[in-house]
């Protein structure tokens, strides 16, 4: 039994090795087209899988975006905040009621 365990865990974690890995080459693929720059994360129960910079974070003294990449949200973000949130709601996945903490 414990080997079974032990053999889910492992395939397990080759699927995650294999979605970040995927994932990494979508990027890379959009970086080469000049078409991202930024910090993805990507993560599974609470465990990241890819987190990682892509680009420039400031081209005119060429220094990278890394996975500490500070970057400076506006308040358009709310907006798309607001439409993730009703979006959770209408599946019944949240209720516009909860409180924050909840989740």
């Amino acid at each position: 039994m414990f080997r079974l365990l032990r053999l889910s865990g492992i395939a397990a974690l080759a699927c995650a090795q294999d979605l970040a890995t995927q994932a990494d080459r979508y990027v890379q693929s959009w970086v080469r087209d000049s078409q991202f720059r930024g910090v993805v994360l990507i993560a599974k129960d609470g465990q990241p899988l890819l987190r990682k910079g892509y680009g420039l974070a400031n081209a005119e003294w060429n220094i990278p975006n890394s996975r500490e990449t500070k970057f400076r949200l506006g308040s358009i973000t709310k907006q798309f905040t607001a439409v993730a949130v009703l979006q959770l709601a209408e599946k019944g996945k949240l209720k516009l009621a909860d409180p924050v903490k909840m989740h």
